[in-house]
């Protein structure tokens, strides 16, 4: 059959035809924000207006003499970083775009020295290897390392003739940092390891890593690789990986300069989960860059590169710092609907990317745009990193109070100030590229759609935490915030547990009603109870919108259809005819939890650099809930501009939603103005539970910053040391530091939501939301068992009630008012989910009633 070209006439006609069924039919429909599931792009964004990276030249300038010459254009190359080539080694087809954004000057500390220069002998486990590739200054080029044939470690090993004083070291790879270790000595029989590869890194990892060395002279610097880089699957499970036949290396560079560690990853060009374990060793004045050195020269450059300066005596390194595209593109797109994914950085190239895609598809649906196309889906972000924009250096200032130029040299790895400054530097850089992605991103498309009155689906940005994001800020900007969870799950389970706890956060916490969720990815031909038993689980975790992957379209009555990398959910499945009970009961569901607040004890503050994110890594969540209380996660934005505290020392926010504790971070770094909040509610009655912060993670304000969060930690945790001193009382409320959760909330009286006596095989999930006079509870068997238990509920003065979301029956239940909680039996049959609804007054302290009894007659076989 034709094919429909998207974007074209019959395309259009396609989705008018749609959009008028969905009207007829009383539905609300979608439609994707780009011809691909990820995620703004198509052949309408013009290459100024992509994705762009920050790329630069260095230029060697010697003083005082003046200096008249072009500098050398930095790579226009389509890729991740630098000249680095997107998709691979061969020939770009796709157009290219370079922009200016700076031109600096520093003065060049006296150990910057290029490696090269002093001709080291290069040499490897593999006689046969070409190493040249190694030291050309090219990302793209490579050199192959054979693995021994007997086992043991491959390994490079440059010699000096002389002790060369490595302070980092750059590795560069074509598919990750290859697990082993670097070595330094100046007797290859006694080396000592420096760095063990491939360190701390993200579920998937970048290619070029750049490690700081302790800065002792050595002959010798050796690389060994003992086995193949850690892809997603180990990198999360850290399991082993196996010995690799082969390994490529792209780039090796040792550093005679200060480097900052793990710049790469702080700048943008790839991230990591955390900072915390990953800071710059300190060093020594003469080997960092003076801020005072560090000079502006962008209006003295010409637009052709020409530059003319009377250099300062000395030598001098000169940076023309611009932009280049990444290349990414929408995906998986058909050839007319693929193009350049939109810079995410910038309103104006977004704003175009709206028009461009939106403004035709309006036009051909008149009203029914915004009528029954009601939304915009935005799946999981899986359009690479992104670091600059045309006005980042505007942008910077702008949201962080101070000027990034004097620090613009760190941006490419070096040290200005001192390692605590620079690494201070990157945390206010990627905490503006969080901003921006936010506001410029998911907010630009949100405003401009809410216009004609199109929501947002989104799960801005994914499970996987593709970009150092701020998670509730990007959902916050959306209509309907979103998370996904899997029938057989692709990534570990914590990943999906806190993505899907984090679009609850973020509905919870910004006042939203819906929480929905991309559900039963993975899976394939299953049967209706094993997509009940899944989604069971996930109800109790928040989410109240399902959204099917896949229902793909089955026009055609050939069975069964196919519907690509999800569970097949269409007309032409086996059983399509007898899917009512189900979706009724999914429907159920989804309406009970869709009514009144959530509710919950514990607030978690995340973490407010970027990204500022649900931890996926690790144990997770630090310290964990008790059992028996639920949480929600906070934002620094939710924390300064929507908490305050009422008279009964609730942490509120506008909507309703209300905590009783606040739980900070597990870090020692605080900017003031978040701190100063904390005490604010403190003051007022609320409960805080952390450490004590020393510092700020910022570089606006700095230092009078550190001085203020010393000051008011000083007020605020007094002489509180979380061992011998937990709890101190401030204003109306209180701080503990170092208590376990239970005993702070046992302390503030505060009994446990729910709880059951459980045997030893019993798994109950549950969650609890509230109107303004019911109690709704969901409560779920997880196991294949029966499960007969007393649940205890944190209500008082109402009777209790059962309602049955497979059958829709509502049955009065047994119940004793003990106090101010309530104990209900609960009979549940294996796999059964029920709610326990507390709705009417209770006319006596408890109720018993008749209990069923099943005795198994006969048992038939066959």
């Amino acid at each position: 059959e034709k094919k429909i070209e998207f974007a074209g006439p019959e395309w259009f006609d396609a989705v008018r035809h749609a959009a008028s069924e969905a009207k007829r039919l009383g539905l609300e429909l979608a439609i994707f924000s780009s011809a691909g599931w990820s995620e703004t792009g198509g052949p309408w964004v013009k290459p100024e207006q992509a994705m762009k990276k920050l790329v630069w030249s260095e230029t060697t300038a010697w003083g005082p003499r003046r200096f008249a010459d072009k500098l050398p254009q930095p790579p226009s190359s389509n890729g991740s970083f630098q000249n680095l080539d997107a998709g691979g080694r061969g020939p770009q087809r796709d157009p290219t775009f370079y922009g200016d954004s700076a031109v600096v000057a520093f003065r060049t500390p006296a150990f910057e020295t290029d490696m090269m220069s002093l001709s080291p002998r290069i040499t490897t486990s593999d006689a046969n290897a070409d190493t040249a590739p190694l030291f050309d200054g090219n990302w793209n080029s490579a050199a192959t390392i054979l693995a021994p044939a007997g086992g043991g470690a491959a390994w490079l090993q440059i010699e000096f003739a002389e002790p060369f004083c490595a302070r980092a070291i750059t590795l560069g790879t074509g598919r990750g940092i290859p697990v082993g270790r670097v070595l330094a000595g100046d007797d290859s029989d006694h080396l000592e390891t420096l760095v063990t590869l491939p360190g701390a890194q993200l579920y998937r990892q970048g290619r070029i890593r750049t490690f700081s060395l302790r800065g002792t002279p050595a002959r010798i610097y050796r690389i060994e690789m003992t086995a193949e880089p850690l892809g997603p699957g180990p990198t999360m499970s850290q399991q082993p990986t196996k010995p690799a036949a082969q390994y490529s290396l792209t780039e090796v560079r040792l550093h005679g300069g200060a480097r900052v560690h793990r710049w790469e990853e702080k700048a943008g060009f790839s991230h990591l989960f955390e900072y915390e374990t990953v800071p710059t060793p300190d060093v020594p004045a003469d080997v960092a860059i003076a801020q005072s050195d560090v000079i502006d020269l962008t209006s003295k450059m010409a637009p052709d590169g020409a530059l003319e300066w009377d250099v300062p005596a000395g030598k001098w390194t000169i940076l023309r710092m611009g932009y280049s595209l990444t290349g990414a593109k929408n995906r998986p797109a058909p050839p007319s609907g693929s193009g350049y994914e939109a810079d995410k950085l910038s309103p104006r190239h977004m704003e175009a990317y709206y028009h461009g895609y939106f403004d035709p598809l309006a036009q051909a649906l008149g009203p029914l745009f915004g009528g029954s196309l009601q939304y915009v889906m935005m799946d999981s972000w899986e359009a690479g990193y992104q670091n600059w924009t045309d006005d980042m250096i505007a942008q910077f200032q702008s949201r962080r109070g101070y000027d990034p130029r004097p620090c613009l040299p760190i941006l490419t790895g070096r040290v200005v100030g001192s390692a605590e400054l620079s690494d201070r530097f990157l945390w206010d850089f990627r905490r503006t590229l969080a901003d921006m992605w936010a506001d410029c991103h998911y907010g630009v498309m949100a405003n401009l759609l809410a216009k004609h009155g199109v929501g947002i689906y989104a799960e801005a940005a994914g499970v996987s935490l593709e970009i150092p994001e701020d998670s509730l800020l990007n959902k916050s900007k959306v209509a309907i915030p979103m998370g996904e969870f899997w029938v057989r799950a692709l990534h570990p389970e914590l990943m999906y547990y806190q993505d899907i706890r984090g679009a609850a956060s973020a509905s919870h916490a910004y006042g939203k009603t819906l929480v929905a969720a991309e559900s039963f990815t993975g899976g394939g031909y299953e049967t209706p109870s094993t997509l009940k038993n899944v989604a069971d689980y996930w109800f109790a975790q928040g989410v109240n919108r399902l959204v099917l992957h896949t229902s793909a379209h089955q026009p055609l009555d050939t069975k069964p259809g196919n519907a690509m990398v999800g569970t097949h959910i269409h007309r032409n499945i086996t059983w399509a005819e007898q899917a009512g009970p189900f979706m009724t009961y999914l429907a159920r569901n989804s309406f009970m939890l869709q009514q009144g607040l959530f509710v919950a004890d514990l607030a978690y503050l995340l973490n407010e650099g970027a990204p500022s994110t649900m931890p996926i890594w690790g144990a997770g969540l630090t310290p964990k809930p008790p059992e028996g209380y639920d949480f929600d996660y906070v934002n620094a934005d939710v924390l300064l501009n929507r908490m305050s505290v009422d008279s009964q020392g609730r942490l509120t926010l506008p909507d309703g939603m209300s905590y009783r504790v606040l739980v900070l971070p597990q870090t020692d770094k605080m900017r003031p103005e978040l701190l100063r909040k904390i005490r604010d509610l403190v003051a007022g009655g609320g409960a805080v539970v952390g450490p004590r912060p020393t510092r700020s993670p910022s570089l606006a304000g700095f230092p009078d910053s550190d001085r203020q969060v010393q000051t008011l930690a000083a007020e605020l945790w007094g002489d509180l040391d979380g061992v011998s001193r937990t709890i101190r009382c401030f204003g109306k409320g209180r701080v503990v530091w170092g208590l376990p959760l239970e005993e702070v909330l046992a302390s503030l009286s505060i009994a446990k939501d729910f709880e059951y006596g459980r045997g030893l095989d019993a798994d109950l999930a549950w969650i609890h939301r509230r109107t303004q006079d019911i109690d709704i509870y969901y409560v779920a068997n997880l196991t294949d068992a029966a499960q007969s238990v007393r649940a205890r509920f944190r209500v008082a003065g109402r009777e209790a009630e059962i309602w049955h979301p497979d059958t829709g029956d509502v049955e009065p239940a047994s119940y004793r008012i003990e106090e101010n909680r309530t104990v209900v039996p609960l009979d549940l049959s294996p796999r059964e989910s029920a709610f326990v609804v507390f709705r009417r007054a209770a006319s006596s302290p408890s109720r018993t009633l008749p209990q069923r009894h099943s005795i198994t007659l006969a048992t038939i076989d066959g």
